[in-house]
């Protein structure tokens, strides 16, 4: 079995890979965390509930600051917990 690498927010300093990422998200969390679980896989735990669309603007916020300076959309899954990130 895998094992999961946690990644705190403020100490994710080298970005991962570039392309397309794939998150799982988890809105309505206690805490904010997010695990990665592979070359191109990320669990982001937010606090923020997904109505209204707060969940994913939240994801992409944390997704932005392990990626600063480059040009994040999502391509997938806007109103699923499965989602696909593009970074350019």
């Amino acid at each position: 079995m895998k094992s999961k690498k946690s990644l705190s927010l403020k100490s994710a300093k080298r970005p991962l890979s570039t392309g397309h990422i794939k998150v799982r998200a988890y809105p309505g969390s206690r805490r904010e965390s997010v695990n990665k679980s592979g070359d191109d896989r990320l669990c982001i735990h937010v606090k923020e509930l997904a109505a209204g669309n707060r969940a994913n603007e939240r994801v992409l916020e944390i997704i932005h600051s392990l990626h600063p300076g480059r040009s994040i959309r999502i391509i997938k899954g806007h109103h699923a917990p499965n989602k696909i990130f593009q970074i350019s």
